[in-house]
């Protein structure tokens, strides 16, 4: 059952990613647009052919399509991170969640990375969750509903069972 679900969008990626489709179209079609002449005295026979064409324009789409998301839900007992539109999922188990706490993901860091001591999951900047796991390690995930997230964890911890949630020492 899950508890939580929201979906972060990179709208800067997307936007990026949309501009170089445009400029890509763009040198695609132009030889093809130009006045024969034009073509000819610029690159004889150096046009494009159509089937060359559409694969860096299928390339781009589907980084587009599949890049540019990421969901987090929280179920029972777990954290899950969906990427690639269901392609890729990360599950941590809450009993390994020793600590969560809002963090700041700057621009310059979204992706999926290593990090020290972990990994960061995020698709925009601006707000994330650290979670400290009990083997010392740490993941961030990025999200587009913070509170949301922060709630959902710490209700989900408390909800688990009292030896779930304390590793022996």
């Amino acid at each position: 059952m899950e508890y939580y679900r929201s979906t972060q969008t990179g709208k800067g990626l997307v936007l990026l990613l949309l501009v170089a489709l445009l400029a890509v179209s763009m040198i695609i079609l132009a030889p093809h647009l130009a006045p024969k002449e034009t073509l000819d005295a610029m690159m004889p026979d150096k046009a494009l052919p159509p089937a060359n064409a559409v694969a860096p324009l299928a390339i781009l789409l589907a980084v587009t399509l599949l890049f540019t998301s990421q969901t987090v839900a929280v179920t029972e007992d777990a954290l899950c991170i969906v990427l690639l539109r269901g392609l890729y999922t990360r599950r941590i188990p809450l009993a390994e969640i020793a600590e969560s706490r809002p963090t700041r993901i700057p621009w310059y860091t979204v992706g999926v990375k290593s990090v020290r001591k972990g990994w960061l999951y995020s698709v925009a900047p601006g707000d994330g969750v650290e979670l400290l796991l009990r083997n010392g390690r740490r993941l961030i995930v990025g999200t587009s509903d913070l509170q949301g997230l922060v709630a959902a964890l710490r209700e989900r911890s408390r909800a688990l069972p009292q030896h779930e949630t304390h590793s022996e020492a």
